[in-house]
């Protein structure tokens, strides 16, 4: 028992404290759901995005299970336009900007993913919010999923959440 953990800690220690699953660092991912995780960042690698520039997101969602896929909807319409996820957006003045969630209906398929695995969903905020206030915003997106109970065949929804993301709107020059 002592092996095992001095052997994990080892472990942990070599990979810089990232996680297992992935080589998303510690900290980038939302908390775990019904063995379903979110993650949210910038699509480019800049740390500063311009008064009246876009605001491309990419969130990824997994799947931490080790023994069981999972099915997850993928739409065919821009997520944006149909409400596939939800925004918390807080300005740097401290004021809820959320967009109003309206989800609709769409057309698309299921993702099946595998034990470990993730998907991509690439979303253009700034048509849904606006984004003009010069500072740091705090963004983070959510999902209503659900899941069957396979004794019961209930049908249960569940929320999963990202990390929070902190994007810097600088003025354009």
């Amino acid at each position: 028992m002592k092996s095992t953990l001095l052997l994990l800690t080892v472990v942990v220690l070599m990979t810089g404290g990232r996680g297992l699953v992935g080589n998303i660092k510690a900290g980038e991912w939302g908390p775990v759901t019904n063995n379903l995780q979110m993650s949210l960042r910038l699509q480019c690698a800049q740390v500063e995005i311009k008064t009246n520039e876009p605001v491309r997101l990419l969130i990824q969602v997994r799947n931490v299970l080790t023994n069981e896929v999972i099915g997850i909807p993928r739409p065919k319409e821009a997520i944006e336009k149909i409400g596939y996820f939800s925004f918390d957006v807080v300005s740097p003045s401290g004021r809820d900007i959320s967009p109003a969630s309206r989800p609709k209906p769409y057309y698309g398929s299921a993702r099946f993913l595998a034990p470990g695995h993730s998907v991509d969903f690439k979303v253009d905020l700034s048509r849904i919010c606006n984004l003009e206030e010069i500072g740091t915003y705090k963004i983070i997106a959510r999902r209503t999923e659900t899941r069957t109970d396979i004794r019961t065949k209930e049908v249960i929804p569940f929320e999963v959440r990202s990390n929070p993301l902190y994007v810097s709107v600088v003025a354009d020059k």
